[in-house]
């Protein structure tokens, strides 16, 4: 009867562990966190490629991994050696992270949209741009319209100049511009611009200083922004 040579016999290492010592009837242990073990592996830390290598960048490998796991969506990872899903990063502000397995994040937010940290995709719906407000793209936050400007819609890169007539004190609806001034685009306060004395306005929405009512005959506009005459003039 013939015999099978002792060789045919072993097997080799299982996957996810290593085998040191020879002769043994078990693995040793298992590959260490931050490596993985493909088979056959002689130490808990291979590092050839061919019973297998230290964790990839984008992935992480807990203690026992037959092959690297990806780092879930949302996230990356620009270093090796990861052992666990919380060595991967958060995708940073700004940016978005679609796929698992990211080296790096794989877009930039769009614009009209924010993306705070760990986001996966560049247009999140529940990150829409607010009324008020401006995303440009690779906007980490929203930010407000200045004075002058005013936006009435949701999900804007930009936010508009305020018109004629009116006035914006930043991201609020634009406002009537009051009686006793007059309201040129871009206006940033309801007093930025009173009427001059000597003259008057009881109309709202005046967007020019010739729009201004010259002061009656008999009576006197004695200072800047009056919705109606001073006084009657002292006889004589």
């Amino acid at each position: 009867m013939r015999r099978r040579s002792s060789v045919q016999e072993c097997l080799s290492c299982d996957p996810g562990f290593y085998c040191a010592t020879p002769g043994s009837s078990e693995a040793t242990g298992y590959c260490s966190a931050g490596y993985y073990c493909l088979g056959g592996a002689v130490m808990p830390f291979p590092t050839d490629d061919i019973t297998g290598n230290e964790c990839p960048r984008g992935h992480y490998c807990p203690e026992g991994s037959r092959i690297p796991r990806l780092c879930h969506p949302g996230h990356y990872s620009n270093k090796t050696k990861n052992t666990a899903q919380s060595d991967c990063l958060p995708c940073p502000s700004g940016f978005a992270c679609a796929a698992p397995g990211l080296t790096s994040p794989s877009h930039t937010c769009e614009a009209g949209f924010f993306c705070p940290l760990g986001q996966e995709s560049s247009r999140p719906d529940v990150f829409l741009c607010p009324m008020g407000h401006m995303c440009s793209e690779g906007s980490a936050v929203p930010v407000a319209c200045p004075q002058g400007a005013y936006q009435d819609q949701r999900g804007q890169e930009n936010c508009k100049l305020c018109p004629s007539g009116f006035y914006c004190t930043g991201g609020m609806p634009a406002l009537q511009c009051p009686k006793g001034h007059y309201c040129p685009p871009g206006t940033k306060s309801a007093v930025q611009f009173p009427c001059p004395p000597g003259t008057f306005s009881n109309r709202t929405q005046l967007s020019d200083p010739a729009e201004c009512a010259p002061c009656a005959p008999g009576k006197y506009c004695s200072s800047a922004g009056l919705a109606e005459p001073t006084g009657d003039c002292i006889p004589g």
